[in-house]
């Protein structure tokens, strides 16, 4: 019994030494806290905003003031490393060793996107050069208006902040889309010559060949083949029978034509040639009103077409005899 109480005494001896080491060691720690407190001078806080992170670092450590990055931001009208807003704000009342957040500019965004519409390819990608700006994929297109090699369109638009991984693409012209040859073998001569003078190709020579199942005036042969890319100024020749008959216009008379200008517009430039076997000759040239009727009178020598061209356009062919 005796026993049992002495072991109680001993243990509450020890709880109670352990609870009053431990009240004086927490008394000594607020108090050593407190007066830290009391005793550090304030000072103001300084303005930091505006400043670059390495001189806000020199005056914080001269004033025994730590700095602390809150956030890191993108802005494109800072430079890297500029101070945007602090906390607590400037000329709060702090003491030293306090802490102050700041937030900065981690980097810009990026390059604005420059103008390139207009441009031919090496232009426009000699200026993303200059910028540092990657040139991420080109397309072509064929455009009856833009030259060959010229920038259309860009994405995305002038004028956009790019970030630094961030590309430009471009689409190009290819220029005025090929024109194909059309068959002309099969049909009549006066068609086939109307169809050549639509694609601006220039007829330099007819040869006749006598086949006599097959009637006169028809085409049987093309210098350039059905299928063929084909562009302005491009030479044709034609092969065409001829049994005797093909030839079997009035030779040296007088014949009368006329030609209805049509009404698509105020004034037309209009150009009449007159090819026989004497050669080509211009009968009209000049402007002439919408909806009017010209009339004239030519002589003629063999089979006589006539050429009508509407601002030099072929309008139409015409036989007269």
């Amino acid at each position: 019994m005796f026993k049992k109480l002495l072991e109680k005494i001993i243990l509450y001896s020890v709880l109670f030494t352990i609870f009053v080491a431990l009240g004086i060691a927490a008394f000594l720690f607020t108090f050593n806290t407190v007066w830290n407190i009391i005793s550090s001078p304030t000072i103001s806080t300084p303005n930091f905003v505006g400043l670059s992170l390495k001189d806000a670092v020199k005056i914080a450590g001269e004033l025994d003031l730590i700095l602390k990055i809150k956030n890191e931001v993108q802005d494109d009208t800072h430079p890297e490393g500029y101070i945007i807003s602090q906390e607590p704000s400037p000329g709060a009342k702090i003491r030293e060793e306090s802490s102050i957040k700041i937030v900065i500019v981690t980097r810009s965004l990026g390059e604005k996107v420059p103008n390139l519409i207009g441009l031919s390819i090496y232009g426009a990608e000699e200026k993303l050069s200059e910028k540092n700006i990657p040139l991420s994929r080109k397309a072509y297109v064929y455009d009856d208006i833009v030259d060959v090699d010229t920038v259309i369109s860009q994405y995305p638009p002038p004028g956009t902040t790019l970030g630094r991984e961030s590309g430009v693409s471009l689409l190009i012209s290819k220029g005025k889309k090929p024109i194909k040859m059309p068959l002309l073998c099969g049909l009549d001569i006066e068609n086939a010559e109307y169809i050549i003078g639509l694609l601006g190709l220039s007829l330099v020579n007819i040869k006749r060949f006598n086949i006599e199942d097959k009637p006169d005036g028809e085409v049987i042969y093309q210098s350039i083949s059905y299928g063929k890319e084909i562009k302005g100024g491009d030479e044709i020749s034609l092969g065409i029978v001829q049994n005797g008959q093909f030839r079997s216009g009035k030779y040296n008379v007088v014949v009368s034509y006329k030609f209805l200008v049509p009404e698509g517009k105020s004034s037309f430039r209009v150009k009449i040639i007159k090819r026989d076997d004497s050669g080509d000759k211009v009968l009209v040239d000049k402007n002439m009103k919408g909806g009017s009727l010209f009339t004239g009178k030519t002589d003629v020598k063999g089979v006589t077409k006539l050429y009508i061209s509407l601002d030099d356009i072929i309008y139409e062919i015409r036989r007269i005899n």
